[in-house]
């Protein structure tokens, strides 16, 4: 509907609708965690205005935030135990991003089957809509010619998941002209991968639902994906919110603190010098000294990816944490 309109209102709308999307989530989480407190807010505006997976997804005008949005409304539906409605918009989410998908092992070892049925279903309908609307064509040159491409990982500087460093790893000379990694990414790749979904079945229970437990697969989602760009790591809001309520309640220790310091400056100040240097290079230096410069430029340039698996980690912490507490106070009734 938006190419409708003259060009500069439609993007204008665009931009307000995604605005929209963000400011809706945190709504809706704040809805079911409760009222933030003035230091809890002042927290999160710090971590937005200067998160530049987000700065990025405004500039490109990507739909991360809308995934955002029905990802945070399939989150509090879950919550509440409505299994349809929450499937139905992770299966919208599926159909714009076909990522989201990579939560059916998580749900289908909590043996959700009424909320995978509907992803599922709600997913074929999207997709056949897709079909109809924009022809058959389009569709299968997107199956057929740009899926596999880039299911086999490939190595663009920015492709933040475990293909994309992966692949930088075995093949960094070809890192920016998109080459892949081969049998080499491949065997890192796939172990790693499925590491990620070992930890995120060990830490999830059958018994009770924690919305922490459903942020940590959230927070899997752009590491176990094929392909990452930066504006992806839009997702990451809703676990983000989640660690400053836990940790400025005191749930968390100084030292899970410290480590969400860290990825806040890998989302924020790692990430602007990485493209300083992209622009004005270290200079060489001679002799061993040379790996300096070329080592910093190497992490900084992983800041993404270093801030995601903090996120991660930090998110399974708190679930531990959160199920031993849980765990002390039903020993304490009990007695």
């Amino acid at each position: 509907p938006l190419t409708w309109l003259p060009g500069d209102l439609a993007v204008r709308l665009w931009l307000f609708l995604m605005q929209f999307c963000i400011v809706g989530s945190l709504l809706i989480v704040y809805r079911q965690i409760g009222r933030p407190s003035r230091g809890e807010l002042i927290a999160l505006g710090a971590v937005l205005l200067t998160f530049f997976p987000l700065i990025n997804s405004a500039a490109t005008g990507a739909m991360n935030a809308i995934l955002l949005l029905l990802l945070t409304c399939a989150w509090a539906y879950w919550l509440r135990h409505r299994d349809v409605t929450s499937g139905m918009l992770a299966g919208l989410a599926a159909v714009m991003k076909l990522f989201p998908l990579a939560l059916m092992p998580y749900l289908a070892w909590r043996r959700h089957w009424r909320l995978l049925t509907a992803l599922g279903l709600t997913t074929v309908a999207g997709l056949a809509l897709g079909f109809v609307i924009t022809r058959v064509d389009h569709n299968i040159y997107y199956f057929r010619d740009m899926l596999p491409h880039l299911a086999i990982g490939t190595g663009y500087r920015e492709n933040q998941s475990l293909a994309g460093f992966t692949a930088r790893l075995c093949n960094p000379s070809t890192a920016d002209a998109g080459g892949n990694a081969g049998w080499c990414g491949r065997l890192l790749d796939w172990p790693l991968v499925a590491g990620v979904i070992g930890l995120v079945l060990y830490e999830t229970s059958r018994l009770s639902r924690s919305g922490l437990e459903f942020a940590l697969a959230i927070a899997a989602l752009p590491l176990i994906s094929s392909v990452t760009w930066s504006f992806h790591l839009v997702l990451l809001i809703l676990p983000i919110t989640l660690l400053i309520r836990r940790l400025l309640s005191g749930d968390l220790s100084r030292t899970a603190g410290r480590w969400l310091v860290v990825a806040w400056l890998c989302f924020s100040v790692g990430p602007a010098i990485h493209y300083l240097l992209i622009v004005h290079p270290l200079a060489r230096l001679p002799g061993l000294a040379d790996l300096i410069p070329f080592t910093l430029t190497r992490v900084l340039g992983e800041s993404y990816f270093i801030g995601t698996v903090v996120i991660l980690g930090s998110l399974w912490d708190a679930t531990r944490r959160q199920r031993r507490i849980q765990q002390t106070a039903d020993v304490t009734l009990a007695a």
